[in-house]
């Protein structure tokens, strides 16, 4: 399931970089990025559930996806707002599309978003999407 949300994050939009680690792992590579850069990280999956109908298996996880820049320099709240309106606008809205029309899937048309505060010590800036997950499989 990884290796194809990280396909639709990639189609999406390919400047982000993807990453998928525990959080505390995660968080030593993060301080380490240079200013400017865009990712995607995929918090490491926590809760899940497999239901079996027919020839048909569908494994659905809870998901959260933390698409971050890290600005060129430190931001006030209104240059915070305007970095997270341009997240949503360049691979928040695209990442949804892109999600829905991909043919592994579930049609999942439910994403919260949050804007958490900074995790790290660059002060990144990010758009935390939530939502179900559910990986469609034919087993005939």
């Amino acid at each position: 399931m990884l290796e194809k949300i990280k396909s639709v994050i990639e189609q999406a939009n390919a400047d982000y970089v993807v990453e998928y680690d525990e959080g505390n792992m995660f968080n030593i590579r993060a301080d380490g990025f240079a200013r400017g850069t865009k990712y995607a990280y995929i918090e490491e999956f926590k809760e899940g559930e497999i239901n079996m109908q027919g020839n048909f298996e569908a494994d659905k996880l809870r998901l959260n996806i933390y698409f971050s820049v890290i600005p060129e320099q430190e931001l006030n709240a209104i240059g915070r707002e305007q970095i997270r309106e341009a997240i949503k606008a360049e691979i928040v809205k695209p990442f949804i599309k892109a999600f829905i029309d991909s043919p592994h899937f579930s049609s999942n048309k439910l994403f919260k978003y949050y804007y958490p505060l900074s995790r790290f010590d660059a002060n990144e800036v990010s758009v935390m999407i939530d939502f179900e997950c559910e990986l469609i499989e034919n087993n005939c």
